[in-house]
């Protein structure tokens, strides 16, 4: 499994690769336990990048952080950047 960054995962079985993001249970008898929530299913490691950048971007516009198309636009360039950043 590669660890993206603090929160985020990418991990693979034999058919596909599998974006995780690091969650805590909010209740039944594990509740407080962290876990690995699977985000998606994507067909090339690249494709699970673009996956991540993607719901970085929509999360923010989920919370109202973005409002703008021009915000929007510039948080996608921004959170690219950073994310590509960790490749190198």
């Amino acid at each position: 499994m590669v660890k993206v960054n603090e929160d985020f995962y990418i991990d693979s079985d034999p058919y596909s690769y599998i974006l995780k993001q690091k969650a805590i249970r909010t209740d039944g008898k594990n509740k407080g336990e962290e876990y690995l929530e699977i985000l998606g299913y994507y067909t090339s490691f690249e494709s699970a990048i673009k996956g991540l950048i993607k719901y970085l971007v929509k999360s923010k516009i989920g919370k109202s952080e973005i409002i703008t198309l021009k915000e929007a636009v510039k948080e996608i360039k921004n959170t690219e950047k950073e994310i590509t950043g960790l490749l190198k």
